[in-house]
């Protein structure tokens, strides 16, 4: 008996032609994907299954097959890989089997073709146009003169694209250099969360603390398979490969914008301005309630991107309503708000055998955030970066006083340094 085709069901898939009671006999297993079809096949007095694309769908569209014996049960179940041989789809019986029952659910290519991006519709010019144009010597740029298009045409127009359409590329790494008073730092934006990422730099190196660090970002998106895009300047493409090799449990896919077309990568650029932004605003309200001017070499304003990525990823929604710390962890910052650089007490965690009797209970140090990883407190102390869990803020005559300020040492890339000019270990 040949094979007969059936059309996909909600509840059931039955052979073309068959009656009413026939639907109850062939439910649909569960994982089957919409757009299905099932191709049947009845084997009479049978040993081994026949060629079982015979006559039948397409081999490599085929994605389950499940192979029945007499009375209806079940021999068994295979999820159809691209590599089964030839010798996989035939399968001996004993004892043998008087009727088989073979179900093929294979995957329709498609009939419907891509819709193309237009470009824009080019006027064909009269000669009144023209002659008008050229005496107001390409004044206004027109798309049907050629002398515009070489002089002024910047390519095509970047459509301004939907939500939909932007969460159809799956998840997407942006990165690219900024700086702000000759320092370094390194923007990272992870989409469709949204989350930013700033890592202050000593310079633009492929240094193992830069590549640890944008590790560290995508490794905490959970993605498993993501886009990294950015420009083609090279040592940035040099840090991009490097992590890629280094992370070989998640599968990264390369992609630099056109040369010379910055609005290929405006999603990072737009997060580089709200970054210096948050920035800014961060360096003047803690200088206010200094009262003093830091110096731009200070652990403090080294520590401030970070901070401010924080500040933007647990306090800002998007139009969704949400905060791309909840988009990414489905749960809402539940951590107490404290301000950058405000003095406060906490409890540096310790093992218990490292922690003498007579050792202070809370240390106290300048906040500036928290561990990615953990959400445990982080502070600057003139011993270096202290991370701990409890908090004891202070009053407000009592957070913002100067003393040990210029003795705070620590710096992203060097926990216990004073110095901008030596690199060194990070929070791991």
């Amino acid at each position: 008996m040949g094979w007969s085709l059936a059309e996909a069901s909600i509840d059931y898939m039955h052979p073309k032609g068959g009656s009413e009671s026939d639907i109850a006999d062939y439910p649909k297993p569960p994982g089957i994907l919409d757009g299905a079809r099932l191709a049947i096949r009845r084997d009479y007095n049978c040993f081994t299954t026949r060629s079982t694309w015979t006559e039948g769908p397409f081999w490599p569209q085929v994605f389950r097959r499940l192979t029945y014996g007499d009375g209806g049960d079940l021999l068994f179940d295979d999820e159809i890989t691209d590599n089964m041989s030839f010798d996989d789809i035939h399968k001996k019986f004993e004892p043998m089997q008087h009727t088989l029952e073979t179900h093929l659910w294979y995957m329709p290519e498609s009939t419907e073709g891509v819709k193309v991006k237009k470009q824009p519709k080019v006027e064909t010019p009269s000669k009144s146009q023209i002659e008008e144009h050229e005496a107001q010597n390409h004044a206004v740029y027109r798309n049907w003169c050629e002398t515009c298009i070489r002089a002024r045409s910047t390519g095509s127009v970047h459509r301004k694209r939907t939500p939909e359409e932007k969460a159809d590329d799956g998840p997407t790494a942006h990165c690219d250099f900024f700086f702000l008073q000759s320092s370094p730092f390194l923007a990272l934006r992870m989409t469709p969360s949204g989350r930013y990422q700033a890592v202050p730099l000593l310079d633009k190196s492929n240094s193992d603390y830069t590549q640890k660090a944008v590790m560290r970002f995508l490794r905490e998106s959970g993605h498993k398979r993501l886009v990294f895009k950015s420009d083609n300047e090279p040592a940035l493409v040099a840090i991009k490969n490097a992590v890629a090799e280094r992370l070989p449990d998640v599968e990264i896919i390369q992609k630099n914008s056109p040369v010379g077309d910055h609005q290929a990568n405006g999603m990072i650029e737009v997060s580089i301005r709200e970054l210096k932004r948050q920035m800014r605003a961060l360096r003047m309200s803690l200088e206010s309630k200094l009262k003093k001017t830091l110096d731009n070499n200070h652990p403090l304003v080294a520590w401030m991107a970070s901070f401010a990525a924080e500040a933007l990823n647990v306090f800002r929604k998007d139009s969704s309503g949400k905060t791309a710390y909840e988009k990414e962890l489905s749960r809402k910052w539940t951590k107490p708000s404290l301000e950058y650089g405000e003095k406060v007490y906490i409890r540096e965690a310790k093992e218990k055998d490292g922690r003498l009797d007579w050792e202070p209970m809370s240390v106290a140090v300048r906040f500036i955030g928290h561990h990615a990883r953990t959400n445990s407190v982080m502070g600057l102390s003139e011993d270096g970066l202290k991370i701990g869990q409890a908090v004891k803020r202070l009053s407000m005559d009592q957070r913002w006083t100067q003393d040990g300020l210029e003795e705070l040492t620590g710096y992203p890339w060097d926990m216990k340094s004073r110095a901008r000019s030596s690199e060194g270990t990070h929070v791991n």
